[in-house]
């Protein structure tokens, strides 16, 4: 009798393995658990810096500790209290195209999301300095270059460099060019640093300068640039020979 108990305690122990097993073979795989993206953190611009570009482009640090691709929502308050931007990104940089006032306090965060949890940044500060517009500098290296002689009275092109220490400017120029040592515009509101003249007279002493206009309409000129052209084939060779018969002479 006692035998054929402790067969029966057997055989259920071996149909209970059985039973486990196979409940473990149909049971799905546990999913890992999800971890929320690291919190946004250093802002450009810099918590409570001054911020002196006229339009707003902002960039941050973060990553997530699984890998997940992340999703960054940004946002702007003018004063802490008007939200003047909002956008998403998946680049830890954003230009915003916003363009910023004078003497004003800005606030800005970053929210990063990986499609399960999401993480905030603090609000950030930042303010802008009271308006202070620098003038253009004077327009340089002039093309020809002044005192420059023999020149070319052909497809001739005048060039100069420009710019201006406020970056976001944008620049036009007036040239003048004459005869005259106080030459008169010959072309206004250019937007490139150069312009192609006409063709010029042989053996003539020219005078130009460039005025350099902002956005502001702050204007700087530089100084007169005086050239010569070049003399005229048939005299250049009659010139020497003049010469050769006053040196046998």
């Amino acid at each position: 009798m006692r035998s054929t108990l402790i067969n029966i305690a057997a055989i259920i122990a071996v149909l209970s393995a059985g039973l486990l097993a196979s409940c473990g073979d149909d049971a799905s795989p546990v999913s890992p658990e999800n971890s929320p993206p690291r919190v946004p953190n250093l802002p450009e611009p810099a918590d409570s810096s001054f911020y002196v570009r006229e339009y707003l482009e902002l960039s941050w640090e973060c990553s997530d500790p699984d890998g997940d691709e992340v999703i960054y929502s940004i946002q702007v308050k003018e004063d802490d209290a008007y939200m003047v931007f909002s956008g998403q990104t998946t680049l830890k940089t954003m230009g915003t195209g916003l363009f910023l006032l004078r003497d004003t306090m800005y606030t800005w965060r970053v929210v990063a999301t990986d499609g399960l949890e999401s993480s905030e940044s603090p609000w950030w500060t930042f303010f802008t300095p009271e308006w202070s517009n620098e003038p253009p500098f004077s327009p340089a290296d002039p093309h020809p270059a002044s005192g420059e002689f023999d020149v070319q009275t052909t497809g001739l092109h005048l060039t100069w460099s420009a710019g201006d220490p406020d970056q976001d400017d944008v620049l036009t120029y007036d040239v003048y060019f004459g005869t005259g040592s106080d030459p008169g515009l010959a072309a206004s509101g250019l937007s490139e640093t150069s312009l192609a003249l006409p063709a010029l007279d042989y053996d003539t002493v020219y005078f130009w300068r460039v005025v350099s206009t902002d956005s502001h309409g702050e204007s700087t000129s530089s100084p007169v640039w005086p050239f010569s052209t070049r003399a005229q084939p048939g005299e250049l060779l009659a010139r020497l020979l003049k010469l050769q018969g006053d040196l046998e002479d």
